[in-house]
């Protein structure tokens, strides 16, 4: 087939696709210091299944209702809603009609709110990122292999999907494209089906135009449908919730394939290559195939835009599989002879580190499954981020409130003394107002001038009820680095450096020591900046925090020397497994104050123990060992982690014997020292590895001490 047609077809999909991109890009930022209800609307008037943690429970109890009247005056668009509720000010009180998809009428009252730029980037911002990625790859890998079964089923899951997630943002106004993304929205499901029938493997090969009758008919047919009824309430959300549930379908059809073919090929290295798009794969759907089904299954209940927050990564592995040049059923690019010769060296560089990956020479290679751990990570770091900074300029109480309302230990010099006395306690009423959750308590507090005295009402770790007067005060940016910075800096360093070094490390002992500290460890002090608001991590952070002191033991175990070939294998099993089940029952008891509190203390002395066994090994084998030169490349190392754990040693172990009376956010200050430490004995390529593994034998450790693949 003539390449000419294709490449005229493309270009004016792309030139659309792009103008689609930028006019919703443009609309979108409209909403940026506007006054909202709270909720979003869509052009029929009803409430879709959109909302963000911060704005509230009460907005998910709206999902599906279609707005009738607003203060009592009946409303005919979504225009008049927004206009009537812009003209006031943020915090304003409304009162709201709906009418449920059953026919019912309810009335609620519900304060508006200002939409934040950090509103725009959690909802608006994923939208536009996954269109852009989406529709990009689609489009790339079919015109660089139009031939191609899978490059087509590829192109029509892109497409629905980057025009679903486009569209989508355009939903809540000016509502322009309102019909084309439920077109996108009836559609991708279709798309994604076809690709799980042709990508990894090509199912299609026998019957393939019947079969994708048979597959896209049906969802056609549904669009129609849906069309018909775009402005029935009842009949929408009846349709919407179809769609949502095929979805979900569909996305588990294509998990079910990429894993089995996963699991079913008999060549080991195409096992590994498929395993680099299919941990993309799951890593990507697995979030969005539960929330779409979930809110399918629970009458749309359950908000579906955090589906945008990993599906992009799916497009992305594809993008690495491209690089690859023969990833994408092992031989994508084949015929492919780049005309640019930079290109062309570039990409044979690209083979060349693959090459010494695949061979074990100078790294490992990586399994899919530490893929996602280090893709869902980056996501994670990237959505902590994101989060913090929304703290700076904003009142709070004094101190710092926990999901289950709990004080944590965690407090700044220059803030009021008697916060240290507070810790460990729960806030059940504010002014005598009692409070059910810490955003209850951080927005009475906001409606008070900063400076303004506010009584506490707190229950103590033993049941006693004790009061506490403290000022409202302004979270500055000095609070912000002095405060999240450190966690921020630590708990990325440690993940960033764990993945580095089992990628780079030729050695699976000290590589998956490493990667458990860093992992497990810089997460728990990564989260640490989210326990606080808006708590989208705690459970992970609790999970981490009773796991940390194994991975301390795991790591002194590997490092500086092997102890795990002396017999401590079954030993490190039933550390893990005895902290396992320390983070079980903390997940039972995180909101029983009592009971959080006892785990909490037990888990920070546990991680005290654990800092000390890192500390004293690693100085046991620096003097014992018989080789200056050993000793000479491990110092650097060694010093890195006496410093970095010294400090939060003794504050994990202080704070956990005095039931938690000392601040411990101060153990991050030095963390990042150990991560840090190791990527520059990474990057002079003499300090870690061969060396590092020294036993006290002087011709055994100086035989060892040569640099990285030599």
């Amino acid at each position: 087939m003539s390449r000419r047609p294709i490449d005229f077809t493309l270009a004016i999909g792309i030139v659309a696709s792009a103008l689609l991109l930028t006019l919703t890009a443009f609309n979108t930022t409209n909403w940026i210091g506007t006054t909202f209800p709270g909720f979003f609307l869509l052009e029929n008037r009803v409430v879709p299944s959109i909302s963000l943690p911060h704005w509230g429970a009460e907005a998910s109890e709206l999902f599906q209702h279609q707005v009738v009247a607003v203060d009592g005056n009946e409303v005919r668009t979504s225009k008049e809603i927004y206009a009537y509720v812009a003209g006031g000010d943020p915090g304003s009180v409304i009162r709201y009609t709906l009418r449920a998809p059953d026919g019912t009428a309810t009335v609620v009252e519900m304060a508006s709110r200002q939409f934040s730029f950090l509103d725009y980037s959690l909802i608006f911002g994923a939208y536009l990122f996954c269109a852009l990625v989406f529709t990009g790859t689609g489009f790339l890998v079919f015109w660089l292999r139009p031939d191609s079964a899978a490059s087509a089923g590829l192109l029509s899951a892109c497409l629905g999907l980057g025009f679903y997630a486009l569209t989508g943002a355009d939903l809540y106004g000016p509502h322009w494209l309102f019909r084309l993304h439920v077109v996108a929205e009836c559609l991708f499901p279709a798309g994604i089906i076809h690709l799980a029938l042709v990508f990894p493997t090509n199912r299609l090969s026998g019957a393939r135009g019947s079969a994708l009758t048979a597959i896209y008919l049906p969802f056609v047919l549904l669009t129609v449908v849906y069309q018909c009824v775009l402005y029935w309430p009842g009949a929408y959300s009846t349709l919407h919730l179809v769609a949502s549930a095929a979805q979900g379908l569909s996305g588990v059809a294509l998990l079910a394939a990429v894993i089995y073919d996963r699991f079913t090929t008999d060549s080991a290295l195409v096992r590994w290559r498929i395993g680099i798009v299919g941990a993309g794969a799951v890593t990507a759907f697995i979030g969005p195939a539960v929330l779409t089904g979930s809110s399918g299954l629970f009458g749309g209940s359950v908000p579906v835009n955090g589906a945008a927050f990993t599906a992009f990564i799916f497009p992305f592995s594809l993008g690495f599989a491209i690089l690859r040049r023969d990833l994408l059923q092992a031989g994508l690019f084949a015929g492919w002879k780049p005309s640019s010769r930079a290109v062309s060296s570039w990409l044979e560089r690209l083979d060349g580190i693959a090459a010494r990956v695949d061979s074990g020479t100078g790294g490992r290679a990586a399994p899919a499954g530490v893929i996602a751990l280090a893709v869902l990570s980056a996501l994670v770091i990237g959505i902590t981020v994101t989060n913090s900074t929304d703290w700076v300029d904003r009142k709070f109480p004094g101190f710092l409130v926990m999901e289950n309302r709990v004080v944590p230990s965690v407090s700044l010099s220059h803030w009021d003394e008697t916060t240290a006395g507070l810790f460990q306690h729960q806030v059940v009423a504010v002014d005598g107002r009692a409070v059910h959750d810490s955003a209850e308590i951080y927005a009475l507090v906001d409606q008070r001038p900063t400076g303004t005295d506010t009584e506490y009402t707190l229950r103590t770790p033993s049941g006693d009820t004790t009061t506490a007067t403290l000022p409202t005060a302004r979270f500055t940016k000095a609070d912000y680095y002095s405060l999240f910075g450190p966690f921020l800096l630590t708990g990325g360093s440690f993940i960033v450096v764990g993945f580095l070094v089992f990628f780079l490390q030729s050695s699976a002992t000290l590589g998956g020591g490493m990667l458990s500290l860093g992992l497990i460890g810089g997460t728990f002090v990564l989260t640490a900046v989210d326990l606080y608001g808006p708590h989208w991590f705690f459970r992970l952070h609790a999970a981490c925090e009773a796991l940390a002191p194994a991975a301390l033991i795991h790591f002194a175990l590997v490092f500086p020397s092997n102890r795990l070939q002396n017999g401590y294998r079954a030993f490190l099993f039933s550390v893990y497994l005895g902290f396992a089940a320390m983070a079980v029952l903390y997940q039972v008891v995180l909101h029983m104050p009592t009971g959080y509190s006892a785990m909490h203390l037990a888990s920070v002395a546990a991680q005290g123990f654990g800092g000390l066994a890192v500390l004293w090994v690693v100085t046991y084998d620096l003097l014992t060992t018989t080789s200056d030169l050993v000793r000479q490349r491990v110092l650097v190392v060694a010093l890195g982690t006496f410093v970095a754990f010294l400090l939060p040693t003794v504050v994990s172990g202080a704070t956990g014997f005095s039931e938690g009376s000392v601040a411990v956010n101060s153990a991050a200050v030095t963390g990042f020292l150990m991560p840090m430490s190791l990527a520059y004995a990474m990057v002079r390529r003499r300090s870690v590895p061969q060396s590092a593994y020294f036993s006290t034998s002087n011709t055994r450790a100086t035989k060892g001490a040569g640099p990285i693949g030599s």
